[in-house]
């Protein structure tokens, strides 16, 4: 929006200073105008290059940034169910009850598909954070029995 903003303004400098320059003929100053005119020319055509190479090299995606919040969301929800059953579980000694349990059975008594995907993607998150936290210790690991 800046750049065509300027892109306006600049051609509407240009007009009003040819038609000024028509009227009274000085070389000199038509020269230093049209050296200053055809540098913010250049200026633009650079900026415009710079912001066609970003476009270029980011091919934005509208829908991406909305993927990734609500992947974002997804991922932190299913994060604190995870610690809510680890608390359950572990420090209250059953005390609450298994809860993802429980929600996975009411997921199945609605309609059994829920359940089962449900089951699916809580395994699914669980095995990806432990394969994300453990893969560079055993990167570390194969690095030093190599060494050895």
């Amino acid at each position: 929006l800046q750049l065509k903003k300027r892109c306006e303004e600049l051609i509407q400098v240009g007009k009003e200073t040819r038609d000024k320059f028509r009227g009274r003929p000085n070389r000199f100053k038509e020269r230093r105008f049209t050296n200053k005119y055809k540098k913010m020319i250049l200026d633009l055509e650079d900026e415009l290059q710079v912001l066609n190479i970003c476009y270029k090299r980011n091919q934005i995606n509208p829908l991406i940034p909305w993927l990734q919040l609500f992947g974002g969301l997804g991922a932190a929800v299913i994060t604190v169910s995870w610690w809510f059953q680890i608390i359950f579980e572990i420090f209250l000694k059953g005390l609450a009850g298994p809860y993802l349990s429980n929600v996975f059975l009411k997921l199945s008594d609605a309609f059994p598909l829920f359940g089962i995907v449900a089951y699916g993607v809580f395994a699914f998150y669980i095995l990806i954070c432990c394969v994300k936290v453990k893969y560079p210790c055993l990167v570390e690991l194969c690095f030093l029995l190599y060494l050895t």
